[in-house]
């Protein structure tokens, strides 16, 4: 399906260069809806496929920084204060993991809106291979209602227009596939708090963990 919608979206973009009008802006809708058919197709793919790749060393801290920053790029956040504290090292899939963050982090700045405050805590637990260590994003926005947080993680469940319902349900198939998991919650002082949990080895999972630590 990904290459059919591909040359959708190139035929569309040429067309769009010469365009004027109404007709540019029917163009710009299907390359905006193509897109969005690409992304779910996208999340489909990796809620099936499996981590292949080799794990690797991650710095947390530093990979969260970077994608804050990323963050930053794509999306206005000049009255958003984001604050980054801890650090802690595992071995993973970089990439995969940005992914899960992105998306954690994404969430939590549409939650706060225009203003407000994100705060990401990496927490450190036990020592390798035993130990694990755990992401805590809280956010200043409404929160999540009860009826809602029960089916956060589940495939095409959105409360957005314009969303796929796959976010969230692809982070979690990738936080399970280091052996860990994402829980949702309330936050203390309001809005919501995302925890993500993941053992320091390849080789542990946090179920074990957390039950016997």
């Amino acid at each position: 399906i990904n290459n059919p919608l591909g040359v959708i979206l190139g035929y569309t973009r040429l067309l769009e260069k010469k365009a004027e009008g109404p007709l540019a802006e029917d163009l710009r809708v299907i390359e905006d809806e193509t897109l969005r058919c690409k992304e779910t197709v996208e999340g489909l793919l990796d809620l099936s496929r499996p981590v292949k790749t080799q794990p690797q060393p991650v710095e947390l801290r530093e990979l969260c920084d970077e994608t804050v920053e990323r963050l930053r790029e794509a999306r206005p956040l000049e009255g958003v204060e984001i604050r980054v504290e801890g650090a802690g090292q595992l071995e993973g899939h970089p990439q995969k993991l940005r992914q899960v963050l992105f998306n954690l982090f994404k969430n939590a700045s549409e939650a706060v809106g225009e203003t407000g405050s994100i705060e990401i805590g990496i927490q450190a637990h036990g020592a390798c291979p035993e130990g694990y260590l755990e992401v805590v994003i809280s956010d200043s926005g409404p929160g999540i209602p009860a009826e809602t947080r029960a089916h956060l993680f589940e495939p095409f469940f959105t409360t957005k227009a314009d969303g796929t319902g796959l976010g969230l349900a692809v982070s979690q198939a990738i936080a399970h596939a280091h052996g860990g998991r994402i829980d949702a919650e309330d936050a203390a002082c309001g809005g919501a708090r995302f925890r993500l949990t993941l053992p320091k080895s390849p080789h542990v999972r946090c179920e074990e963990l957390t039950r016997n630590g």
